[in-house]
């Protein structure tokens, strides 16, 4: 377990090295802390090059795993006073017509919580935006707070969800050293084992076992499907990039 938990920090530092030598432009949108989106707001008053901008800059977190935290803290906290676990639980069951179990707890620190969290959002994705929309209108004052604007934002930018695709590896690639090792050199050799709408788990998935959660898979490859040819590849880069960052772990 371990090493698996090293082998997907190899992969994900892999694809924020993708994101780095892109322009700021883009990148997936920052997930800002409050604090942080206020002294950014704030430098656009000035000329934005004070120690205080740009250690908030440095300190901000774009991508799938900031925003698979957020989604944690806000749809299953570890202090039941707070989040909106109860609402969670009762939305998705009404939104998706059968019981759905409460969100990851991604406050625990196993790595497979993550890969689990990114299976229930690329699966439920037009459910959660649904949720947050109810969530928004229940309120009083009908306003998000910092964090639901962040989680908002984030489940709507196509770059962010790209790399869900990448960490909801870790659960069908169960490994074991080196037969897995060559699976991931393969796909990084052809992709399309696992893009490709004809594939399938026996060519896709480690020692041709069927998906853990195939109807995940399926949300995967039609969000592939939706994409632009470039956005494509953009795709590709960043899914080689993680198969190639958890190797070198395993050298």
């Amino acid at each position: 377990m371990h090493k698996e938990l090293n082998a997907v920090k190899g992969g994900n530092t892999a694809m924020m090295a993708v994101w780095d030598s892109k322009e700021s432009s883009d990148r997936p949108i920052l997930l800002a802390n409050k604090d942080n989106d206020a002294t950014t707001c704030l430098s656009s008053l000035s000329d934005g090059s004070s120690a205080a901008v740009e250690r908030a800059l440095k300190l901000m977190k774009r991508g799938a795993a900031k925003l698979i935290e957020i989604t944690g803290n806000i749809l299953n906290h570890k202090d039941d006073k707070k989040g909106l676990q109860d609402f969670h639980r009762l939305m998705m069951e009404e939104l998706t017509d059968s019981a759905c179990s409460s969100f990851p707890d991604t406050s625990n620190t196993r790595y497979q919580t993550y890969g689990a969290a990114a299976c229930h959002i690329i699966k439920f994705w037009p459910q959660y935006i649904k949720l947050l929309k109810l969530a928004h209108i229940s309120k009083e004052n009908e306003t998000f707070n910092h964090m639901e604007k962040n989680l908002y934002a984030g489940l709507h930018c196509w770059r962010t969800r790209l790399e869900w695709t990448a960490n909801l590896n870790i659960l069908d690639l169960r490994p074991l050293h080196d037969d897995v090792k060559i699976h991931l050199q393969a796909l990084v050799d052809n992709l399309d084992l696992l893009l490709l709408c004809e594939s399938s788990h026996k060519l896709g998935a480690l020692w041709g076992e069927p998906w853990e959660d195939p109807t995940t898979i399926t949300a995967c490859l039609n969000l592939y499907d939706s994409l632009t040819l470039e956005q494509q590849d953009l795709a590709k880069e960043l899914l080689c990039a993680f198969f190639k960052g958890k190797l070198k772990t395993y050298e």
